[in-house]
């Protein structure tokens, strides 16, 4: 028995952004979906926007991540970014600009010692 498919029903989903903290996907639909990724359900520090809007997905079988979509076209972004990312990011930009200060307090103090 041959398996034969409509074309005009077939939906459509793509990759558009590929990185480990943020996934972009462009769905098409006829109708509403249920959308079962193959990334882990891991949801500390990841937040999932439809459209920009903000949505939660769920677990589909304890492991794979899911998301109902309604039908039509939508722009699927998955963004990771944990607290503990951004308190780092702050913490490392705040000692960069204290080490460059430090470095300019040596500097000036070295060079008014040498020429006075």
């Amino acid at each position: 028995m041959e398996i034969q498919y409509n074309t005009n029903q077939l939906d459509k989903i793509e990759l558009v952004k590929n990185h480990p903290t943020h996934l972009k996907y462009n769905f098409e639909a006829c109708e509403d979906q249920l959308l079962v990724f193959s990334e882990m359900y891991y949801p500390k520090g990841w937040s999932v926007s439809i459209d920009k809007q903000i949505t939660d997905f769920f677990p589909i079988n304890y492991v794979l991540r899911g998301l109902e979509l309604d039908k039509g076209e939508n722009t699927i972004e998955m963004i990771f970014e944990p607290n503990s990312y951004t308190i780092g990011n702050v913490i490392i930009k705040f000692s960069n600009y204290l080490l460059l200060l430090l470095t300019l307090l040596l500097c000036t103090y070295e060079f008014r010692k040498k020429y006075k």
